[in-house]
């Protein structure tokens, strides 16, 4: 039985823990600092900062170049409601494009057509681990003297035109909660090229708080907990039956207790926290081993690609541009019917995280009809993309799908 993400902890975590307790050293410490540096070296960028949650991080940048009350920021329909949210706490007003039906990423087609004397700055967001067409977004924001943040929340290593993304924009932000690549008991990156963006950046960072160390050994608990109820033997007798009853009467429970529709614009400031030393270490470990792990992922999703019929509907990227596959989509009209036959087959799948933001009720007067999107929203299924799946339970999976979908 598979669940849908299995967000491991390093190899060497435990040992990495007991020499920094040793020292002391679980919040403060050299590590911070040197993981900053080898995180903006692996993606091509001089300067990064780290804090303490990926919306903390949207929050500073957008600060930092300016965003203020009235200005406006365009923003992908498609994506976590916590990216507008944060717009709004700024006072801002998010202006929602519709995205790429084949890519799920934002429409540069449809960019143009939302720029007023108002805009101030495009949100660039790689989503799922697909690049967007950062180069003709690049292009009309030269073209309005615009700025872009790159969302790289869930794209650490995916490459655009042989760069990787976060190389384009003024700044770029890369997320560490515990289902992204990086798992380090939460977290984030800013990282940019330019010494005075950087400067600023490190002088709004320095009044935030540090995590408690009570709050950071919860978080480890929890890290560690996770992974020990989806190693295979545990989920299979434990979790899944559990996710199986539930599915009896259509719901989902992982969804239930962790969504978070993102509304910070009134608690940003509890959101204000610093990088911890611990948190920097794992991430380290971690950053060794991602190459690896993406092209792990990117062997099997081209092996669903092959083993899915023609008629399953899934993403697609421009030539050049190396997915990383942090979750692998397909489209389903009939997406609930699909997700229990899966689950029955012994495969937890995930109907989408992301929403059409331009339909939810908390953007209010900012609502607007993002066709595509409200599609995405009903239809996106991610199947599981992890290293437990060998070939034949991947032939598995594809079998299940081609026969129900």
């Amino acid at each position: 039985m598979f669940p849908r993400v299995y967000p491991k902890m390093p190899s060497k975590a435990l040992g990495i823990i007991k020499e920094l307790a040793k020292k002391n050293e679980l919040i403060v410490g050299r590590g911070i600092e040197e993981f900053e540096q080898a995180f903006s070296q692996y993606n091509g960028l001089k300067y990064g900062i780290a804090v303490g949650s990926g919306r903390i991080a949207l929050y500073s940048a957008l600060k930092i170049l300016g965003v203020d009350k009235g200005d406006e920021v365009i923003v992908p329909a498609y994506t976590c409601p916590v990216v507008p949210s944060v717009v709004l706490s700024l006072g801002a007003i998010p202006i929602f494009v519709d995205v790429e039906i084949n890519t799920f990423n934002l429409n540069p087609d449809l960019i143009e057509l939302s720029i007023t004397q108002k805009t101030k700055a495009i949100i660039a967001t790689h989503i799922e681990g697909y690049p967007c067409d950062i180069g003709r977004i690049t292009e009309i924001a030269s073209k309005y003297n615009l700025k872009i943040i790159e969302d790289c929340a869930q794209s650490i290593g995916a490459e655009y035109s042989g760069k990787k993304v976060g190389c384009f924009g003024s700044m770029s932000y890369f997320s560490f909660a515990a289902g992204k690549q990086l798992n380090t008991l939460g977290g984030s990156i800013v990282l940019t090229n330019n010494n005075n963006i950087m400067s600023r950046l490190r002088e709004e960072i320095s009044s935030y708080t540090l995590p408690s160390q009570k709050i950071i050994i919860s978080r480890l608990a929890f890290a560690c907990f996770l992974d020990t109820i989806l190693k295979p033997a545990f989920f299979s007798w434990t979790v899944y039956p559990v996710l199986l009853a539930a599915g009896l009467f259509n719901l989902d429970l992982i969804t239930l207790i962790f969504e978070d529709k993102g509304d910070v614009q009134h608690k940003i400031r509890s959101f204000k926290e610093k990088y911890s030393n611990i948190q920097a270490a794992l991430g380290k470990a971690h950053l060794a081993a991602l190459d690896k792990q993406n092209d792990m992922k990117r062997q099997k999703a081209l092996f669903l690609d092959e083993a899915l019929l023609n008629i399953v509907k899934r993403r697609l990227w421009p030539a050049g541009n190396r997915p990383i596959y942090h979750y692998y989509s397909i489209l389903s009209t009939s997406r609930k019917h699909l997700t229990q036959v899966l689950l029955r087959h012994g495969y937890d799948t995930q109907p989408t995280w992301n929403c059409a933001c331009s339909e939810l009720e908390m953007f209010g007067d900012y609502k607007r009809d993002c066709p595509v999107s409200s599609r995405l929203e009903k239809e996106v299924l991610y199947l599981p993309m992890h290293e437990q799946l060998d070939k034949a339970s991947l032939e598995n999976l594809a079998r299940a799908i081609n026969r129900n979908i």
